[in-house]
C-alpha cells in the first residue's frame, strides 16, 4: 500500500477509487497522512468538477502517472430491445484516450458528436417501428 513517502510535490498521479473514475492530478502538498492534489483534467459524470480544484486524498487512492495508465471507469448502461450501436461508445473511448495521451481531442469530439447523432436517428427509427407495431418488434 502506498504511503505519503512514495509521493513528491510536483509529481503527476491518478487519483480516485479503484473501481471508480481515475483523474490525472499533480501533488501540491504532502501531509503526514494525506496528499493535496490539483486536478488536471475534468472529473465527474453527475457533477462536473473544474480543472484546478484541490483534492485532499489518502495515498492509498493514488497511483503515480507513468507508463502504465489505469483504465478509465466506464459506466454500464443496460437497455432491452434497443438497437445496439457501438460506434458512439467507441468514439467516447477514443475521446478519453485522446485526452489522456494528448492526442487529437477536437477530432475525437467531432467523431463522438457524429456518432451520437447517428445513434439518435437509429433509436428514433426503432422507436417509431415499435410504436407502429403496438409496442412489439
Amino acid at each position: 500500500m502506498a504511503t505519503t513517502a512514495d509521493f513528491k510535490i510536483g509529481q503527476r498521479v491518478y487519483f480516485g477509487r479503484r473501481a471508480g473514475e481515475q483523474t490525472l492530478g499533480e501533488v501540491v502538498k504532502v501531509n503526514a497522512t494525506t496528499l493535496k492534489i490539483r486536478q488536471m483534467e475534468s472529473r465527474g459524470t453527475m457533477r462536473a468538477h473544474p480543472v484546478g480544484m484541490i483534492w485532499k486524498v489518502p495515498p492509498s487512492l493514488c497511483t503515480p502517472a507513468g507508463d502504465s495508465t489505469p483504465a478509465p471507469a466506464t459506466p454500464v448502461v443496460a437497455l432491452r430491445s434497443v438497437p445496439s450501436d457501438t460506434s458512439a461508445l467507441d468514439a467516447l473511448l477514443a475521446l478519453a484516450v485522446a485526452r489522456r495521451t494528448g492526442g487529437d481531442v477536437e477530432g475525437a469530439k467531432r467523431a463522438l458528436y457524429a456518432a451520437v447523432e447517428a445513434s439518435e436517428v437509429a433509436y428514433a427509427t426503432w422507436f417509431a417501428a415499435r410504436s407502429a407495431n403496438g409496442g412489439a418488434l
